[in-house]
């Protein structure tokens, strides 16, 4: 078995992509922030068909309905969704060119098919997010399923290429990057599960309360999968700003903290 030398990690500079990553990652999180303050201090959304004992809003009902929440949300929504998209490719062509120097190219169409789902994920949450439910309540509720399906098929491919290729090499990065992905997409899991059961024991018993626990686990899962694609869009973190401009998109080999990688 050779080894391949690998650079020693360098902290990005000021003019990397790291700022397009924190950008992308954290617009969602503060419009949410923003929006939901403004519902709780203006008493809105927190009725339901059956209760009024509720102290937070959800998501549908605090970016969904009322100004100024709703061009918050879509306007944050819109940015981070742009430059989530603008990031795919020099990402996707770093993982084509570390899975295939490590595991080989049989990987590039599951590459190929891992973001082609990235990019799904990422539209329907735009349209979820032009499409309120109180004006389309069934449109929001069936593109909310699909952001929903192609953001746990995202983390469960991705999760587990990553673990694949931390096998493969026992770079103790890669292994520290895989358990923490795994370890979001559990998470991530967890709180769908939880959202969806109460949802059901609201709907259908009513208690008190049970909607701000629905909402709350809402925002939970909000933040598991900003943070999963803060990870996942860390790997060209040190890539300068430049390179989205590149024609044809030039990937790069992932940056490791260890000093060496077995090939």
């Amino acid at each position: 078995m050779k080894t391949t030398e690998i650079l020693r990690y360098v902290k990005p500079k000021t003019n990397s992509m790291l700022i397009f990553v924190q950008i992308a990652s954290g617009l969602p999180i503060l419009a949410l922030l923003i929006c939901v303050s403004l519902c709780i201090n203006m008493n809105f959304g927190l009725t339901t068909h059956c209760t009024s004992t509720n102290f937070l809003p959800s998501l549908s009902a605090a970016v969904g309905a009322k100004q100024p929440q709703r061009s918050t949300w879509l306007l944050a929504i819109s940015i981070s969704s742009l430059l989530r998209l603008v990031l795919i490719p020099p990402v996707m062509a770093s993982y084509q060119v570390t899975f295939g120097r490590i595991l080989g190219s049989g990987y590039f169409s599951a590459i190929r098919l891992l973001f082609l789902i990235n990019t799904t994920e990422i539209a329907f949450l735009l349209i979820m997010s032009v499409i309120p439910s109180s004006s389309n309540y069934e449109a929001h509720r069936n593109t909310l399923a699909v952001f929903v399906l192609m953001s746990v098929l995202f983390m469960i491919l991705d999760s587990s290429f990553f673990r694949q290729l931390a096998d493969h090499t026992g770079n103790s990065y890669l292994v520290r990057q895989a358990c923490r992905k795994r370890k979001l997409l559990v998470a991530y899991l967890s709180t769908l599960a939880i959202v969806g059961t109460v949802y059901y024991i609201h709907t259908f018993y009513c208690p008190p309360y049970a909607y701000t626990l629905f909402s709350a686990f809402e925002y939970i899962a909000i933040c598991l999968n900003v943070c999963y694609h803060f990870v996942m869009l860390g790997v060209v973190h040190r890539k300068p700003v430049s390179a989205i401009l590149e024609r044809p998109v030039h990937g790069e080999f992932f940056l490791f903290c260890d000093t060496s990688l077995p090939l």
